[in-house]
């Protein structure tokens, strides 16, 4: 006889680990079953970092028009880099005169050229050993998933292209001298989102048998189907086995995983595949999805997105990109890394070019992200905040400030979004003054993230103990 009480942690734990998520629906919210009842009365906030390399061109990055003023549609005309997320304009807050901490060039006495802090030290606000060159710190998303992921499991750290094993293939830290290495294939962070690491049955069943993992956890997703949902509920559900079931087919037919036994597990992953450059925009795509799978399922509430290795980049030859320089090139605008070889004619437009594709990528995940229905509480990504930074402003001299930030969701009404705004206090965003260090971005990060109401203290001294503590209050609506 069918039960007539669904599990919900059941349902995450079955078949040995395999798990499917299951999106907010109204059928699961408590009426005296006691199914989900935090995730019912207080919706899961969810961090997002996004992060590009290189610089990036500032004359046609920003909106038009002043700062401290409001953001819309009008301001992120064709011709700007961020024209393609204009449709999210009230939804984001884009930041001027934010710099790295500590400051590069000697400014704050730091080991390391402004590429390894770029990468090092956005995330962790730190100093890099003069040893290894790894920060000396946790970052932020660490500690953030420590106190709002479940079990306080560790963030899902994912690459897009390559990484040296060096600061410049890093962004996340677990401590002084412990980087996280993104993973890089999007086939296997898949396996671990849905818990089939470890789980010799379900793995064999998705690559031996090709099933897929909504076959695995098939009874109970056939009993979940069976409660007497409305026709919303209904409809979200079956968008979400659907996304899953298409993520599934996207990665057969890259080749990431296929019709090969357990025992040739190691034989599924084709590193010329995921490393490769002609594969870069696919896997990006991947990543994403695979990204935003994991946000819906619950079971994992902060993530980091990293497009590739500082100094370092791919060479863009598609969508209408025929550029013959990788991007660490283009950004110095030389044939050489080391500004030793000849100019690079049209560099800065090949830049935009960069800037421009990778402002269509941040808005494909915003709408992936958007079109995960939370019922009365918006979509996941109006409970997220997603943030867009880049390891250096301008490239070809790996300038530290000005850095270009943007923020979308409101992660819950707690972020003031559909405003551009300048974070220094001097006239020239190019300042590096006290107050528009990034330690105090990620400050305010933490405390919109983890804070549970005004009574909490606020956190203002995460990072270098040589900056000056503080947090963009600005940023934040009343909600304290």
């Amino acid at each position: 006889m069918r039960r007539t009480r669904f599990s919900r942690r059941r349902f995450l734990m079955s078949a040995g680990g395999a798990a499917l998520g299951v999106p907010l629906l109204d059928v699961l919210k408590p009426r005296g079953a006691g199914l989900g009842r935090a995730q019912a009365t207080t919706p899961d906030r969810r961090l997002i970092v996004f992060f590009t390399c290189n610089g990036y061109d500032k004359s046609r990055f920003h909106p038009l028009g002043n700062w401290n003023t409001p953001l819309n549609a009008e301001r992120l005309p064709e011709g700007q880099a961020l024209s393609a997320v204009r449709d999210y304009a009230d939804r984001m807050l884009v930041l001027r005169g934010v710099h790295t901490v500590p400051r590069g060039y000697y400014d704050d006495p730091a080991p390391g050229c402004e590429h390894d802090k770029g990468m090092g030290s956005k995330l962790t606000a730190q100093p890099l050993d003069p040893d290894t060159y790894f920060p000396m710190g946790e970052s932020v998303d660490q500690l953030i998933a420590r106190r709002i992921n479940p079990g306080g499991r560790a963030p899902l750290t994912l690459m897009v292209g390559p990484y040296d094993e060096r600061v410049n293939g890093m962004i996340s830290s677990r401590g002084p001298n412990a980087p996280v290495f993104g993973e890089n294939n999007p086939w296997t962070a898949y396996q671990r989102i849905t818990g089939l690491v470890g789980d010799e049955g379900g793995m064999d069943r998705v690559l031996r048998r090709r099933e897929s993992v909504l076959d695995v956890v098939g009874d109970d997703l056939e009993e979940l189907r069976a409660l007497p949902m409305s026709a919303r509920d209904r409809m979200k559900l079956e968008t979400h086995v659907e996304s899953v079931r298409q993520l599934e087919l996207d990665l057969v037919a890259t080749g990431l995983c296929g019709d090969r036994s357990l025992q040739a597990e190691l034989e599924l992953i084709d590193p010329a595949n995921v490393v490769s450059e002609a594969y870069f925009k696919q896997m990006g795509r991947l990543q994403t999805e695979v990204l935003a799978l994991a946000m819906r399922c619950g079971g994992q509430r902060v993530a980091t997105l990293q497009w590739g290795s500082g100094a370092r980049g791919p060479i863009f030859r598609w969508d209408g990109m025929e550029h013959e320089y990788n991007h660490h090139k283009i950004s110095h605008g030389n044939t050489r890394d080391d500004d030793s070889g000849a100019p690079l004619l049209g560099a800065l437009d090949m830049m935009h070019q960069i800037d421009s594709w990778y402002a269509q990528r941040f808005a494909d995940l915003l709408d992936v992200l958007d079109d995960a229905d939370e019922g009365e509480h918006g979509s996941v990504l109006d409970q997220s905040a997603v943030l867009w930074i880049n390891e250096l402003s301008d490239g070809a001299v790996h300038d530290y400030k000005d850095l270009p930030v943007v923020l979308a969701g409101s992660a819950g009404g707690r972020l003031t979004t559909g405003r551009y705004l300048k974070m220094t206090r001097l006239e020239d965003v190019k300042s590096a003054d006290d107050s528009g260090g990034c330690n105090k971005l990620l400050n305010t990060l933490i405390n919109v993230m983890t804070m549970s109401g005004p009574g909490d203290a606020r956190t203002t001294d995460f990072g270098w103990e040589g900056a000056p503590p503080g947090e963009f209050r600005e940023l934040e609506s009343d909600w304290t």
